[in-house]
């Protein structure tokens, strides 16, 4: 018996992973994410997500694949993150020249919807400030209720 488990062990931890790798479900590097955006495989990249790979890993420079993209101006690398969930701006975006991140993200290659998600990333919050204030106050106040009717 105890054999039995030793094999299914083995068969779990080892085998399964190096299958999924082979069936092309979860890169196996930063490289191999980079590639498959690059060919536009979102369907790849967002399977790699759902099992547990982080779209907004860095290189060795500090560069997300979304930064990459821009920094070799990639279109389709951009797009591919973008579509599977990468956050529109992390800390490298801030060290690619402003010039060259600006002609890049006025490209018409880039859909517009993702245009606008950059922009309200930005966005500032002017004016009523306390609106999202109410519901964490109102949400509390049902719970404290219910726990001292539970009690």
């Amino acid at each position: 018996m105890q054999n039995i488990i030793k094999i299914l062990v083995i068969v779990s931890g080892v085998i399964f992973p190096m299958l999924c790798q082979a069936q092309g479900l979860r890169p196996a590097s930063f490289n191999d994410m980079y590639a498959a955006a690059s060919q536009g495989k979102i369907g790849i990249l967002k399977d790699a997500v759902y099992r547990g790979m982080d779209i907004n890993a860095v290189n060795e420079d500090g560069d997300t694949g979304l930064c990459m993209a821009i920094r070799r101006w990639d279109y389709r690398a951009y797009n591919s993150f973008r579509a599977a969930g990468a956050a529109p701006q992390t800390y490298c975006t801030g060290t690619i020249p402003r010039d060259h991140y600006e002609d890049f993200m006025s490209s018409s290659r880039i859909p517009e919807f993702f245009k606008y998600e950059q922009n309200a990333f930005y966005a500032k919050t002017g004016g009523n400030t306390t609106s999202s204030f109410w519901p964490w106050v109102i949400g509390g106040a049902i719970i404290t209720v219910i726990l001292v009717v539970a009690l």
